[in-house]
């Protein structure tokens, strides 16, 4: 197993979290004397998911920065960046990061062992579908997630996503019914809904991140307690629906949210205090809205851009559905439309990182580059680049290319994209519903063309627009992209 120093292989990461906390520490000031009111509450949402850990997490000055990022990590990050910059301008065709040592040692290498320069902990680092199910499906009680990694999704309180160990299994035994096949007509339903009539609501909600920038950054105050308290009176309310239904006998909606309620109960030992519950109901809404959301967006994009793969979807709609309102049974039905999901969620996966810290050693098997086992060390960390591992030529043939039809006869279970193991994303089927119904609705009565600038191609146009990535909100995915849209006749 090849081995680097963590101050080469990790430079850009830990320069960009050196950056993050100097900039927190700018905002935290700027936003002690300002009273300015939100504008909606689209806008609270998202300024608070961005801003929260600034007031909670951060250092309050140079020197508690100093103090958690010793100078000689600073020092050495510095330099292997100014390193890499340099021989990138000194090399001719160095146009991708195919190049730095990380990358390329991922190719030719299932794992790798990044040993600290000076102080932090070991860790190995993979972008092997192989390694990734390995560790993954490892027992619980021999992997468990970074408390500081999930500190920005415990905002609210506790949650299926943020949690390890015994407090993840009572999460998982409460949460887990809500995503069952008496849910899933629901998010059908809904999602051909609002694709006939509420065409303009995401439009609104995505002023919000627009309303995030610098100047706005003042409102944090405010938008925390005005939405600590709608959530509070949220909860109130729908417990009193639910105490009145079982006294009068009636059923229960069978929505997350009435599952959650349900289960408030104040000492928590067997269901959720009202954090947890708060802490359940950002996760799901906010964090699974926004993962679907923007893997739609760049399915819309690749559409675009490959009118021959937006005509399959568009006749397999046609054929199947004609006039008529699909049904949840039609889900299985359109694969090909499904299938475009899929790849554009295997090009924008929403979790970029996966981390797993070692309790116990794990003995996995690798094939790269020779057939061996190795012991992955209790005290160590993996970390799992899933955008490289859904890059991987060897799992992938021609992954820069988008072909929804290498999804073809896949089990849902094996779209790794959601996560493997028992700690996949509860909500995958639930997203998949979502996203496969909201696309043949519209591509049925609608056609996405790219905005091409003079004398631009598709493929130029892709590069532009669709290399734009990063992490927008709580997803990772494109950041803007131009698009026609025009009515079939």
């Amino acid at each position: 197993m090849p081995i680097l120093p963590t101050s080469v292989f990790r430079a850009f990461p830990r320069a960009f979290h050196l950056a993050s906390d100097l900039v927190g520490l700018c905002l935290e000031k700027s936003l002690k004397s300002s009273t300015s009111q939100p504008t909606s509450y689209n806008s609270v949402i998202v300024k608070l998911v961005a801003l929260r850990p600034i007031r909670d997490a951060l250092p309050q000055d140079i020197g508690d920065i100093m103090a958690i990022v010793p100078p000689a990590q600073v020092v050495t990050a510095v330099v292997a960046i100014l390193v890499a910059l340099s021989v990138r301008k000194l090399v001719t065709g160095l146009e991708s990061v195919h190049w730095l040592p990380g990358n390329y040692m991922n190719q030719k290498h299932e794992i790798i062992s990044i040993v600290p320069f000076m102080l932090g902990r070991p860790a190995y680092h993979t972008g092997s579908l192989n390694v990734t199910k390995q560790v993954l499906e490892a027992d619980q009680l021999t992997t468990e997630k970074p408390h500081e990694l999930t500190a920005a999704l415990m905002l609210w309180g506790e949650n299926l996503i943020s949690s390890n160990g015994e407090t993840w299994k009572r999460h998982r035994r409460i949460v887990g019914p809500a995503f069952n096949h008496n849910t899933l007509p629901m998010g059908w339903n809904d999602s051909e809904t609002k694709s006939e009539d509420e065409g303009y609501s995401y439009g609104e909600a995505l002023s919000g991140v627009v309303e995030t920038t610098i100047p706005r950054l003042h409102v944090i105050e405010t938008t925390w307690k005005t939405m600590a308290k709608a959530m509070d009176e949220l909860i109130i309310s729908r417990k009193e629906e639910v105490s009145t239904a079982a006294i009068e006998g009636k059923p229960l909606g069978a929505d997350i949210f009435t599952r959650l309620v349900s289960e408030y109960d104040d000492d928590a030992k067997h269901g959720l205090d009202k954090q947890e519950v708060i802490g359940n109901t950002f996760a799901m809404l906010f964090a699974g809205h926004e993962t679907t959301a923007r893997v739609l967006g760049a399915t819309f994009g690749f559409l675009a851009i490959y009118p021959e793969e937006q005509e399959k979807a568009l006749q397999e709609i046609r054929s199947l559905l004609g006039d008529r309102e699909p049904t949840l049974d039609d889900l299985s039905n359109l694969p090909h439309t499904q299938g475009c999901f899929y790849e554009a969620l295997r090009f924008y996966p929403a979790g970029v990182l996966v981390t797993r810290d070692i309790l116990e050693d794990i003995t996995i098997h690798v094939e790269r580059p020779e057939p061996k086992t190795i012991c992955l060390e209790k005290g160590s960390r993996v970390i799992i680049d899933m955008v490289g591992v859904h890059y991987d030529p060897y799992v992938f043939p021609n992954p820069d290319a988008f072909v929804p039809s290498r999804w073809d006869g896949v089990p849902e279970h094996a779209v790794s994209m959601f996560g493997l193991g028992p700690r996949a994303c509860i909500g995958r089927r639930f997203s998949i519903t979502e996203a496969v119904c909201f696309l043949a609705m519209f591509l049925r009565d609608f056609k996405v063309d790219v905005v091409l600038e003079p004398g631009e191609t598709r493929e130029q146009y892709r590069e532009r627009v669709m290399s734009n990535a990063g992490m927008i909100g709580l997803a990772f995915g494109v950041r803007t992209i131009p698009l026609k849209i025009s009515r079939r006749v």
